[in-house]
């Protein structure tokens, strides 16, 4: 069983991650709205990753956080963004997060995700291809 934190600003979004995750083989050790109050948290829970929700838009701020911190380096980081900048989920990955997922991801994917990124896996939406990947969506 996959052990799982939840970081989403509102308690009803992570309580929807949480219902979204049940019957899934995932058990949610714990949630928090902010990134600044994840430390001992995090550390007391035993996840083995961490889902956020950036639906709030605070993208830069996320950036900073884990570039300034060894979280992305001590747990699988999977991000549900919505409305991302240009290039957001480009910086995303090169910041340690292991998976840019949208918002309404279905609890399918982000099953499939927990695990892939939990085995060492990199996970990207197809809707995020052209963010990482310019040339993958240019028709010859």
């Amino acid at each position: 069983m996959i052990r799982v934190f939840i970081v989403a600003a509102s308690p009803l979004a992570r309580s929807g991650l949480q219902n979204l995750l049940a019957d899934r083989g995932v058990e949610v050790v714990g949630g928090t709205p902010d990134v600044e109050s994840l430390a001992g948290l995090l550390t007391d829970a035993g996840a083995d990753a961490l889902v956020m929700d950036t639906s709030g838009g605070n993208f830069e701020s996320l950036l900073d956080f884990l570039a300034s911190s060894a979280l992305p380096s001590e747990i699988p980081v999977v991000v549900l963004a919505g409305n991302s900048p240009p290039g957001w989920p480009n910086e995303a990955l090169r910041n340690g997060i292991r998976a840019v997922l949208p918002v309404d991801v279905s609890s399918d994917q982000l099953a499939a995700t927990l695990q892939a990124v939990t085995a060492g896996l990199l996970v990207l939406h197809p809707a995020e291809i052209g963010a990482v990947l310019p040339a993958a969506t240019r028709s010859s």
